[in-house]
């Protein structure tokens, strides 16, 4: 499995690339990655960490949730670049070699192995460019046509769909996929994911369980298992589970998210930040500060579309995709408190007397999901 992100930095790395669009590290052979679902799984989940997905394909910086369903290129914040860096999109070569390779397998239809290329190139540039994911999915869904039972396209398509906020969808493919290759635990944790979000809490259990019963180690089933079992409220079981996930975390990174996911459930302080994450908080102004504080959320940021200044003293966060509405009482008051605070710090920092005021607002409808006030 090739290297997803920068072990020097930790930027995201783009397909092919050989080295850090940030640091300029040069990329090798390195352990797996981890990957995270999209941001709708159980409402717990929102106001702490994300879920941890084991095979869907979801590219980016460990805790954001994936942007695929956004038709447009990310800023460079959204991506973890530095605020200089120009917003990274497909060169027109590449646009143009990839619509080549399109327009050869629609001129042959029968030709499964150019189906296939196509399928796969513009997977591959989905993860830059959200807009080739549908293409994606029409190809695979031609080979499994012409060829049923293909596993890549079976599994590719449960990853389309798991990324599209389509639980059902995905299941049905996992399914056929595991019925050939039930050895997966990747894509048997997957299917555990899709299942609690899709209300199945106890057969998502049972799949992770199951996997655990093949590999006790598997970090990313662990870590699942306690989000499951808190959203059925056994705390006891889920801090159990999130505890032999810190062991098994495969780095400092991991390890610290789920530190502060424990405090959390445990109603302790939250262990102490430091480096980057501190450093980003610096700004020459209350109004950049208080748009990182969105831009730079784990579980917001990389949801945040566009943020507009009607006033001095009130903003509208537009994002995407961001299902306040599946948060719980609980979860929400946590998330706005932590938001609050942190522009209350800012307030202080830049010494700003008047109440602000941060709607946040739905992109694709404009309707208003919260407002933070301080």
């Amino acid at each position: 499995m090739e290297q997803r992100f920068c072990g020097f930095c930790g930027t995201q790395r783009l397909p092919e690339a050989q080295f850090c669009t940030r640091c300029g590290h040069a990329f090798g052979s390195a352990r797996r990655r981890f990957r995270l679902p999209p941001q709708w799984a159980p409402a717990f989940v929102l106001g702490t960490v994300l879920l941890v997905g084991a095979g869907a394909v979801v590219h980016g910086t460990l805790f954001p949730a994936p942007k695929r369903t956004v038709p447009r290129v990310a800023s460079p914040a959204e991506q973890n670049l530095p605020e200089s860096h120009p917003p990274v999109e497909l060169p027109q070569q590449v646009k143009d070699a990839i619509r080549e390779v399109v327009e050869q397998a629609q001129a042959s239809p029968n030709d499964i192995e150019r189906w296939r290329q196509a399928a796969q190139v513009q997977y591959r540039a989905s993860f830059v460019d959200p807009s080739y994911l549908a293409g994606a999915a029409s190809a695979y869904q031609h080979v499994l046509e012409q060829v049923p039972g293909d596993l890549e396209a079976l599994r590719a398509l449960g990853n389309i769909a798991y990324e599209r906020r389509q639980p059902d969808v995905a299941i049905a493919y996992y399914e056929q996929y595991l019925a050939k290759k039930p050895e997966d635990l990747e894509v048997r944790t997957d299917l555990g994911t899709m299942l609690l979000a899709a209300g199945q809490t106890d057969k998502a259990l049972a799949t992770y369980q199951a996997v655990l019963q093949d590999d006790p180690k598997f970090f990313q089933a662990h870590f699942n298992l306690g989000v499951a079992y808190h959203g059925l409220g056994k705390t006891e079981e889920a801090l159990a589970a999130f505890a032999r996930a810190r062991e098994l975390a495969p780095n400092e990174q991991i390890r610290a998210q789920v530190d502060l996911l424990l405090a959390r459930l445990k109603g302790e302080p939250s262990p102490e930040t430091s480096g980057p994450a501190v450093a980003e908080a610096e700004s020459d102004s209350f109004r950049s500060a208080a748009e990182r504080i969105f831009r730079k959320n784990p579980v917001m940021g990389p949801k945040v579309d566009r943020i507009e200044w009607p006033s001095d003293d009130y903003a509208k966060v537009y994002v995407r995709d961001f299902p306040m509405d599946q948060m719980g009482p609980e979860m929400q008051a946590m998330f706005r408190e932590r938001m609050t605070t942190r522009i209350r710090e800012q307030k202080a920092r830049f010494q700003v007397a008047s109440q602000v005021r941060f709607e946040v607002v739905d992109a694709a409808t404009g309707k208003s999901m919260t407002t933070l006030t301080e």
